[in-house]
Parts: structure tokens; C-alpha cells; sequence
């Protein structure tokens, strides 16, 4: 059964996909401009304290956002569409139920019916040629 918490997170799948998606390309952006901060202060800190804070700095972020940025990418990834997570509850729901599989035995016998009579209608139609 579906409840209203279900439906609710049903509808909002696609808003957290994005979330993730810009949370991956913010942290990646961050990280990469930060990992280039770090490496421009490392190579010119000789002796300067300042370039050796902002490096330390710049590199403490690159360690918090590059992971940050794996994780966020991966699970935006995994995270269905509203499409695909109610394709994902409603399909077994449907095709498990049993008004749904004795309504299908019925189609499925007027469709072999059918069929049978047109293949009967279609041999009567066409003669048989002599070999």
C-alpha cells in the first residue's frame, strides 16, 4: 500500500536528484580551485607564513570537498527519477494483483480466439495451390 509519506517522497525524487547534482558540480568546482590554491601558495611559500596557511587551508578544503564531491556524484546517479521510483512501486503492485491477472486470462483468451479465427478466415481465403 502507498501512503501519503510514500507519495510525498515519490514526488520529490527529482528535486533531490538535482540537489545532489549541484552539490556535486559546486563541491568539484570548489575543490579544484581550492587544490590549485594550494599547490600556487605551496610552490611560492620559500619562508612566507602566510602562503603556508593558505596553503594548509586550501588543501584541508580540497580533502573535505573532492569527497564530497565522489559521494555526491555517485549518489545522484543512484537516486530514481519520480518516474522510474513509481515505475519502481506501481508495476509489482498492478501485475501482482488478482482482479489485474483474472482480467488478463480473459484478454488473453479473446486474443488466442481471435487469432485462431483469423488464421481459419485467412486459410479459407487462399487456395491451395498444387504441387
Amino acid at each position: 500500500m502507498i501512503d501519503e509519506s510514500t507519495m510525498y517522497w515519490i514526488t520529490r525524487l527529482d528535486h533531490i536528484g538535482s540537489v545532489l547534482t549541484g552539490l556535486a558540480i559546486a563541491s568539484g568546482i570548489v575543490g579544484s580551485i581550492m587544490t590549485i590554491i594550494a599547490c600556487s601558495a605551496h610552490c611560492m611559500a620559500a619562508n612566507d607564513e602566510d602562503c603556508k596557511a593558505t596553503a594548509k587551508m586550501s588543501k584541508t578544503v580540497s580533502w573535505i570537498t573532492m569527497p564530497l564531491f565522489v559521494v555526491c556524484l555517485f549518489s545522484g546517479a543512484l537516486v530514481p527519477t519520480t518516474k522510474e521510483y513509481a515505475a519502481i512501486k506501481l508495476i509489482p503492485a498492478v501485475v501482482n494483483n488478482p482482479n489485474v491477472q483474472a482480467e488478463a486470462k480473459e484478454v488473453y483468451g479473446l486474443m488466442k480466439d481471435w487469432l485462431t479465427d483469423q488464421a481459419m478466415a485467412h486459410k479459407e481465403r487462399t487456395p491451395e495451390k498444387d504441387r
